[in-house]
């Protein structure tokens, strides 16, 4: 793949990649680390697919109340 940056060409012959373990992405979607995960794995990534980061939730209710 060849990607320009800044006008620059950089060429990246491969991308190592891994999928994120349900409590980094957890932390990335802003859940401190004492926040209980339930389930399996599986089900984990799924619920925090759906979830709504917990900063923009209160900023949302602090708008609208």
């Amino acid at each position: 793949v060849t990607v320009e940056v800044d006008g620059e060409p950089y060429v990246i012959a491969d991308i190592g990649m891994r999928m994120l373990r349900p409590r980094e992405l957890a932390r990335a979607q802003g859940f401190p680390d004492d926040y209980k995960l339930t389930g399996n794995a599986t089900s984990q990534v799924e619920r925090i697919g759906n979830s709504v980061c917990p900063v923009m939730a209160e900023v949302l209710v602090k708008a609208n109340y």
